[in-house]
């Protein structure tokens, strides 16, 4: 207890020092000034649809559509773990702020208990955290909450470990739980812990329980016997796993526009050059290449030793190296295998459904050539509704950081106590370097202009038009997550909205207004569309009476 005690407290040390924002200005600052701002919004609507026990997908914006927190991740996790502190204040900035400095602390927390599973060693631990939680790769998604804060991957790959070794039920349940608080958060990362899970069990699973690979029947029989067990405890989580999931189904079968355009995906993927570039994480990187490398003089070492041995090619001899490089000697360790593969896998996810460098596509007699994320474009559920591939690396750090621990382990067994505290703080020292910390805050003021004081008054059924409206490809469009931020105050709809998506009708419309203002077409379709108010030059109109 009081080491986690002291862990807890040296955590929130460093947060402060990371982001002192946060800590220091939680009324005034957010990590950036347009997507934490959307997620301060939708954590805010999603506890005021708990409070109020509105539809749990309500949102104020892109009304008259219904269900529009649908449109981006919901957050829910976030929004419960932050409920409590509702008593003492209802901004949706010093909310936001909470959940960051929870979920940084959390994820802290969860990889400590993860790598230390793997590694049942506390200096390699720690070091397997300082990489993880504070490499550049991590604070890149500093303001994309539900990419930064991972501490729900970290719990679920933790119990999916253990039931593996232990075969233990509780810790199946605990696993479909934690799942089901990712699922509730962002579905992206749901995809992070399956894919995972599934090369462990493809990879390892025999070897975990002890089963001979050569005995096909008892390997079918294993096989079966822990699908069926698997199958039989996710079924409570079943009916949950639908309510969260259904508003996004409905969304991408009713509307042609939900589905993504591979192109999307190509775009927010990661160039060959990127993964050097985009986040600042050299320090993991060069003790990556250093592992792999070490590991290939190491192989050829014990070639020499037995110059009667076949011989493979040196590019066979590395390949094979870095392909083995995780396992250790007992059969207990073989579940560690994998991570060899999870790490291949994410990167080459990560690098989306073209091989890019540079800004270009690399092509091959005039073509792109493609990458397995298209066949899973294609053929695997939900990846239609993703444009964002580029986010796998947070699974190819994690991966990293784990063959980076298992290659230090047996260097580390040989240096005395305080080598070992003084490489550790020259780990943190540089990885602080590299991020120039400590993060910027940038500020936000969500005072109202006393007009809102005007919409708050107006009948709940009221709709309001703000002008001017801003798609988010526009200038000055973060004006549009800040009239959000308003309506938790004056909670009603808005036509104008800012999100991960928009239907194609409100764009349209949208443009139209932008063109040619509000002429007889477009205040016809207005009203259509049940908008009452427009508030124009810091003034309320009804729409009704508003002369053109």
């Amino acid at each position: 207890m009081k080491r986690w005690l002291a862990i807890t407290l040296t955590s929130l040390l460093l947060i402060l020092f990371i982001y002192p924002s946060a800590f220091i200005y939680p009324r005034d600052t957010l990590p950036d000034n347009n997507d934490t701002r959307l997620i301060a919004y939708i954590i805010g609507q999603v506890q005021n649809n708990l409070l109020s026990g509105q539809s749990l997908y309500y949102g104020t914006f892109f009304a008259p559509d219904q269900n529009t927190l649908a449109y981006s991740d919901l957050f829910l996790t976030s929004a419960v773990l932050t409920l409590p502190f509702r008593l003492v204040t209802s901004s949706p900035i010093v909310i936001f702020n909470i959940a960051l400095i929870l979920g940084f602390l959390l994820t802290i927390l969860s990889s400590f208990l993860l790598f230390e599973y793997l590694f049942k060693n506390i200096w390699i631990t720690s070091l397997a955290v300082l990489l993880f939680n504070f490499s550049g790769f991590h604070f890149h998604y500093l303001p994309h909450l539900q990419t930064f804060s991972l501490w729900p991957l970290f719990f679920s790959l933790y119990f999916f470990l253990r039931f593996l070794k232990e075969n233990r039920p509780l810790l199946l349940t605990l696993f479909f739980l934690t799942v089901t608080a990712q699922m509730a958060e962002s579905i992206f990362p749901v995809y992070l812990i399956f894919f995972a899970c599934l090369i462990v069990i493809s990879t390892d699973l025999p070897a975990v329980a002890g089963v001979e690979k050569s005995h096909s029947t008892n390997m079918r029989s294993f096989h079966s016997l822990r699908s069926v067990k698997m199958t039989k405890h996710s079924l409570p989580f079943i009916p949950l796993w639908i309510f969260l999931l259904f508003p996004y189904y409905q969304l991408h079968t009713s509307l042609p526009e939900a589905t993504r355009s591979i192109r999307d995906a190509a775009h927010f993927s990661l160039g060959l050059d990127q993964i050097f570039t985009q986040f600042h994480g050299w320090i993991v990187i060069i003790l990556v290449i250093a592992s792999f490398v070490f590991k290939a003089w190491q192989s050829i070492q014990i070639n020499s030793l037995f110059p009667g041995s076949p011989r493979l090619p040196a590019g066979r001899q590395v390949a094979f190296t870095l392909l083995a490089m995780t396992k250790l000697r007992g059969p207990k360790l073989n579940i560690f295998n994998p991570w060899i593969y999870i790490f291949y896998f994410s990167i080459i996810m990560s690098l989306g459904p073209v091989l890019k460098i540079f800004g270009t596509n690399l092509r091959i007699f005039g073509l792109p050539i493609p990458l397995p994320y298209a066949l899973f474009y294609y053929l695997f559920p939900g990846f239609t509704g993703f444009r964002t591939p580029s986010r796998f690396i947070v699974l190819a750090l994690l991966a990293a950081v784990i063959l980076i621990g298992f290659q230090i382990k047996p260097l580390f067994a040989k240096l005395k106590n305080r080598t070992k505290v003084i490489f550790l703080l020259l780990i943190l020292s540089l990885l602080f370097m590299e991020a120039d910390l400590p993060l910027k805050g940038y500020s936000v003021n969500i005072k109202m202009h006393p007009v809102y004081l005007e919409v708050k008054k107006l009948p709940p059924e009221a709709v309001i038009l703000e002008l001017p409206i801003k798609l988010w490809n526009m200038p000055d469009h973060e004006i549009e997550s800040i009239r959000s931020l308003y309506s938790l105050e004056h909670n009603h709809r808005r036509f104008g909205g800012f999100s991960g998506f928009a239907t194609n009708s409100w764009i349209d419309l949208v443009e139209k207004i932008n063109a040619n203002g509000l002429n007889s077409e477009n205040t016809s379709r207005l009203k259509s569309l049940g908008i009452t108010h427009i508030i124009k030059n810091n003034h309320l109109y009804n729409l009704q009476g508003l002369s053109l």
